[in-house]
């Protein structure tokens, strides 16, 4: 088809050494131009998809290297190491770490290191250990003192129901990752440490220059 182009605007034909460098060309950037498709969408996007949507494209990258590149070997080397440049520090950033690991596709699976997943469970586990203090707080304050006095008398809670964080961090982990988050309904604690993360973009430098094209951040004209 391409000849046919050529042949109807008569310019010089693709050689083969052309219509290889396309096939690579095309192979070394689709994974990047499918990365940043992902992260401009305008449906469905979470601050959960970035980290993992950076260690997927790296892995893609790298795995270019083991291809037998004839012209794009120096494009891929120079895409890796300014994708490290790009997103250096943002993986050990703790905020954008919970946001991945309570979203149900993805929780530790984008994490290689065994080191830095039990990492990443810890700060979930006590991020899900705090919303449970700051919520039993709020929900102590919203009651008044004698009819608080008068729930502390008929208490018949079970030590299970005090340690709920504890049994919603041991559900979770124990879910096979799903692209649904229909497990966060009967997960209330967990439900409200995901909100709390991926309600939208951050208001962190770093992240707005992920989304940054032209100083426009995360509205819908990335999408025009």
């Amino acid at each position: 088809k391409l000849n046919e182009v050529c042949e109807n605007f008569k310019i010089p034909r693709f050689t083969k050494s052309d219509i290889d460098f396309i096939d690579e060309y095309v192979q070394v950037f689709t994974p990047l131009a499918q990365a940043i498709t992902l992260l401009q969408r305008e449906n469905s996007m979470f601050m959960a998809y970035l980290l993992p949507t950076v260690a997927s494209l790296r892995k893609k990258m790298s795995a270019l290297l083991t291809e037998n590149l004839r012209y794009c070997r120096p494009v891929v080397e120079s895409l890796i190491v300014a994708i490290n440049e790009r997103f250096a520090g943002m993986e050990e950033e703790k905020h954008l770490i919970i946001s991945a690991v309570c979203h149900s596709k993805f929780k530790v699976v984008w994490i290689d290191n065994e080191v830095e997943r039990k990492r990443a469970w810890d700060y979930l586990k006590n991020e899900l250990m705090r919303t449970s203090t700051i919520e039993k707080a709020s929900s102590g304050e919203q009651s008044g003192e004698d009819e608080e006095d008068c729930e502390h008398f008929f208490n018949f809670e079970t030590s299970s129901s005090s340690a709920s964080w504890e049994q919603e961090f041991v559900q979770y982990t124990e879910l096979a990752p799903t692209r649904s988050l229909d497990c966060l309904k009967h997960m209330p604690l967990l439900k409200s440490v995901f909100l709390k993360f991926n309600k939208g973009p951050l208001n962190s430098a770093a992240v707005e220059r992920v989304f940054s094209i032209g100083g426009t951040i995360a509205t819908k004209l990335r999408s025009k």
